[in-house]
């Protein structure tokens, strides 16, 4: 399951869910994508166009959606997840730090709940313009410090993102198709990886 607020964007490649697909098929991986969401998915074959995001989305909204399984149909759909990809957070950095970290706190545990068996693999957001630079930094840490803590497997997507960040992003928020192509890379290598 794809799980973030960036996965549907419009972009020329279905956000980072194209990308990554391309990448999992190279290695052979049979999958689908799995989520009550299929937005910007025209032309991507049935078991590719799920996910669950939304544009905008902070943590609660999606911990919400996750406790009222509104996320993957069905009453057994945990069955159905054997990898949950979580990016999430760009719009909860202006919030405040203690409010965010206990959020994503609870967003692990939901998903440990909810998702026992599956492997998840959060993920570090991407960097920000300089004006946000420290918000970003704040949450990258407790982000980091959560999913050690949790036992689940980090991704780092803010670390080693491309410089200029202005660069590989389209409105100062959202990756152009090089950012997706760098995020899908980092989740690609992150499910391929022994944990």
């Amino acid at each position: 399951m794809c799980s973030s607020d960036l996965v549907g964007w419009t972009g020329s490649y279905y956000g980072y869910r194209g990308y990554l697909k391309d990448l999992l098929l190279t290695c052979g991986m049979d999958f689908e994508f799995v989520g009550t969401r299929n937005e910007n998915s025209e032309g991507l074959v049935d078991r590719y166009k799920n996910y669950y995001g939304v544009s905008g989305w902070r943590i609660e909204y999606l911990s919400q959606d996750i406790e009222e399984g509104r996320c993957i149909p069905g009453d057994d759909y945990a069955k159905r997840v054997d990898i949950v990809v979580c990016l999430i957070g760009t719009n909860n950095i202006t919030l405040s730090r203690a409010y965010n970290y206990e959020c994503y706190e609870k967003l692990l545990d939901d998903l440990s709940l909810y998702f026992p068996t599956s492997r998840k693999i959060c993920a570090t957001i991407i960097p920000l313009p300089v004006r946000d630079a420290y918000l970003t930094e704040e949450f990258c840490e407790d982000v980091r410090t959560l999913v050690v803590q949790k036992g689940f497997e980090l991704c780092e997507l803010n670390e080693g993102f491309p410089k200029p960040c202005t660069e590989y992003l389209v409105d100062g928020v959202h990756p152009n198709d090089e950012g997706y192509k760098y995020i899908a890379d980092k989740f690609y290598r992150a499910i391929c990886s022994e944990k």
